[in-house]
């Protein structure tokens, strides 16, 4: 997907960035259905062919090209990493549009990562994790876009535990321990996928977030009670 970048304020904000764990998908949007989603394809290019596949939703507004809204695919792709290499590049805040007003089949990375120490959450083509050329586009101050060469290459989520969500009702406050409780959902997760009878880590978890109910342990403990049943 060929983008060009411009130096303005985004519409879009923090409280827009959701992180729905149990259905592996992460939302860059003001909208919280599919519907709303849908409803706005008519007046958009990009990518969207996902919504009910496996695959990455980028609506960019037919008008200008300004981006719009994503909807990133998270399907057996998050490994843990205890560190986080630094990339050279080149950090700007602004708006993404579209360079060629039409649309495409576009997907990013089919892996992700996250940096367990630093709550950072993030995908990129490895080819271009050392290209000067790279330009981290922070949309808001937690989410960035990365391009190379006026390619859409990856994005990056700061803060990846605050902004776990799920659709019931819960307080809106975060809990301190959810980044460390996302290390061991994903370390038991990893378990679980190798052999689905190792599911004493998920249950141990599982119990001990029992008695919290802010939005970040609800979206861990709606993810558990997901696996656990299958």
């Amino acid at each position: 997907m060929k983008v060009y970048v411009r130096q303005e304020e985004s519409r879009i904000h923090n409280d827009d960035i959701k992180w729905y764990l149990a259905d592996e998908s992460l939302w860059i949007t003001k909208y919280d259905n599919y519907a709303d989603i849908e409803k706005n394809m008519g007046n958009s290019y990009g990518s969207f062919n996902w919504l009910y596949e496996v695959n990455d939703t980028l609506l960019l507004e037919k008008e200008s090209g300004k981006f719009s809204l994503a909807v990133i695919s998270l399907s057996r792709k998050v490994n843990i990493m205890d560190h986080t290499a630094e990339k050279i590049v080149h950090k700007i805040t602004g708006n993404l549009y579209l360079r060629e007003k039409e649309h495409c089949n576009f997907e990013f990375d089919n892996r992700a990562y996250y940096d367990c120490d630093k709550d950072y959450l993030y995908s990129y083509s490895e080819k271009c994790i050392c290209d000067k050329a790279l330009v981290e586009l922070s949309v808001t101050t937690d989410f960035s876009f990365f391009i190379c060469s006026n390619s859409l290459v990856g994005w990056a989520l700061k803060n990846a535990s605050k902004h776990l969500k799920t659709a019931s009702e819960c307080k809106e406050e975060n809990n301190e321990r959810a980044a460390e409780w996302l290390k061991s959902y994903f370390t038991a997760l990893k378990l679980w996928e190798e052999d689905e009878n190792k599911t004493f880590a998920l249950i141990k978890l599982l119990e001990e977030m029992q008695k919290y109910n802010d939005a970040n342990s609800l979206a861990i403990k709606e993810s558990l009670t997901n696996i656990l049943s299958f």
